[in-house]
């Protein structure tokens, strides 16, 4: 169960992460359009938001392979346990 509330406190830091990282290239974004600056470094933070984007994306896709792994062995732990039946010998006196 630790190791579960762990991976839960790591996607929500790593996805709060990648949104403030988002947030602030749509900001600079938002300048650059206004102005300020010149096309090459729009395109340039257009790339990298493309990246990050496709970052979140393999983020998101592999904390749900993690979550069905978790619940799949939350499953086998909360299975009952069958003891395999012995072959006893017969007391034949």
């Amino acid at each position: 169960m630790g190791m579960l509330l762990l991976l839960v406190l790591i996607a929500v830091v790593g996805s709060g992460s990648m949104v403030a990282i988002l947030g602030s290239m749509w900001n600079r974004i938002r300048q650059i359009e206004g102005g300020r600056e010149d096309g090459s470094e729009l395109g340039k933070i257009s790339q990298q938001l493309d990246a990050v984007r496709d970052q979140l994306f393999s983020v998101e896709d592999e904390m749900a392979r993690l979550n069905e792994r978790v619940d799949f062995t939350e499953k086998l732990l909360e299975a009952p346990r069958v003891e395999p039946e012995k072959d006893e010998p017969s007391d034949t006196r």
